[in-house]
């Protein structure tokens, strides 16, 4: 914790808020090691998930003005998911107050002096797939998330692939799973699906916004953009062996016994939805006919769900997209890829929000931005 707590002028004006404000900016500082506990032995129902769901929460009510506080976190858990620990004090900022840099300091060195325990970083890996393949999953699936938390979910994870996508920092600084990649085939693919139902979520509640729109597609074109280890790929790529590479070589040999394929083709599909859906966005009309069409998916049931009345008519993207649903439906049944089911996500110490009063539908360049560099991106790839 962080000891200038103790060192404040307590008889100063204003010292509860001074004590407020160093005590949450003193437990963003610990996230590397608060993870350490929350990854010993990482389940749904356990200390571990609960004291890592309690740090998201709060860091999704901080006001908006904490920014610096925020990407904090966000480093803090990223660097603590991707990176070894000396790549840790290579790349974490340095505190500009001389006592927190002496605490940081001392944790560090006591972290790398250790003697190596393979035990730790088999925690911190299990730690990252359960919070990739599960927990980020389940909260980017949930109908009741609220906005706050939904956009540092995309945040966190566009700054893990980031990351471990960055040719800064060099492969022995990173951790690899036993494939040699950040996750598994199967939890990417769960990611894929969770950004898709995550977008369909925001537009049947009305709950999307410019800023949503910019994590969420800047989400999707870094996790595009992961490198794949060679082991993974059975095909030629053309692309550096990205994920996108894998995903559009290895669709285009799906066949009823390949996983991978399946996996692959599922990729690629939400990855072209995401596209289409990112055209419609980009006008009021066209964007009042994508949200009238999914709201009447998750409205309806069997093929009268896809049946398209007369303002979708003259839209041919509308078209795509209703093909796009269909083939997703498809391989969401083979690889058993279900609806959200309901699990804890909420801090039960916090006030309760709601998410009526949603931001303003009128998208900003930055995020008109985000979906044209995510069109950039698929270019080229069938």
């Amino acid at each position: 914790m962080n000891f200038s707590l103790c060192l404040r002028n307590k008889s100063s004006k204003g010292s509860l808020n001074h004590l407020t404000r160093d005590l949450s900016e003193s437990l963003f500082r610990r996230t590397g090691e608060l993870l350490l506990v929350c990854g010993s032995g990482c389940r749904l129902d356990n200390y571990g998930t609960m004291l890592f769901n309690s740090m998201l929460h709060a860091a999704s009510a901080l006001p908006s003005s904490e920014t610096a506080s925020l990407d904090s976190f966000v480093k803090a858990v990223t660097y603590r998911f991707v990176l070894t620990p000396e790549a840790i004090g290579v790349y974490s900022p340095v505190a500009s107050d001389g006592l927190q840099r002496a605490v940081d300091d001392r944790i560090l060195c006591a972290e790398v002096l250790r003697p190596d325990d393979p035990n730790e970083q088999k925690s911190i890996l299990g730690l990252r797939e359960w919070a990739m393949g599960n927990f980020f999953v389940y909260l980017l699936k949930s109908q009741d998330l609220s906005s706050p938390l939904r956009v540092i979910t995309l945040k966190l994870l566009t700054c893990v692939t980031k990351t471990y996508s960055s040719k800064v920092i060099v492969s022995s600084q990173k951790i690899y799973d036993a494939g040699g990649n950040l996750a598994s085939i199967v939890t990417y693919t769960k990611l894929f699906h969770s950004l898709k139902e995550c977008l369909c979520n925001s537009i049947t509640s009305n709950t999307w916004d410019a800023t949503f729109i910019v994590e969420l597609f800047s989400c999707a074109r870094h996790f595009l953009a992961i490198p794949m280890s060679t082991d993974t790929f059975t095909n030629e790529c053309t692309d550096g062996g990205t994920m996108l590479s894998w995903a559009c070589t290895s669709s285009k040999s799906i066949t009823d016994f390949d996983a991978d394929s399946a996996n692959s083709a599922y990729i690629f599909e939400v990855s072209k939805w995401l596209n289409v859906c990112g055209k419609l966005l980009r006008n009021q009309s066209s964007t009042t006919a994508l949200c009238g069409f999914i709201t009447r998916l998750g409205n309806k049931e069997g093929t009268e769900r896809y049946s398209l009345d007369a303002a979708e008519h003259k839209h041919p993207e509308i078209q795509h997209l209703c093909s796009s649903f269909k083939s997703l439906v498809n391989l969401e049944k083979r690889l058993s890829l279900g609806k959200f089911n309901h699990m804890q996500s909420s801090n039960p110490y916090a006030e309760k929000s709601s998410n009526a009063g949603s931001g303003d539908k009128n998208l900003s360049n930055e995020s008109l931005r985000a979906i044209e560099e995510f069109s950039n991106c698929l270019a080229g790839h069938g």
